[in-house]
């Protein structure tokens, strides 16, 4: 797979799919996938202040570390 070629992105969605291609499936992770894009994308590069919650912080803080956990050990690291 280090040869493949894929489009620079932050829809975490998108790299999903991708991984369908070559034959890897997080299905589980589709509607996390899509709340952490919608942070990648709108907070990260949000030019005026936004308004998020200590919770939605906490359900992103959650999500990233189910993520993270799952591919470390997807990748034995």
């Amino acid at each position: 797979m280090k040869d493949k070629y894929f489009e620079k992105t932050h829809n975490i969605s998108y790299l999903l799919e991708l991984c369908k291609v070559y034959g890897l499936e997080f299905e589980f992770l589709k509607d996390k996938a899509e709340i952490m894009t919608s942070y990648a994308v709108e907070i990260r590069y949000s030019l005026v202040s936004s308004d998020i919650t200590l919770k939605e912080a906490q359900e992103a803080f959650d999500i990233a570390e189910i993520i993270y956990k799952f591919v470390k050990n997807l990748i034995k690291v």
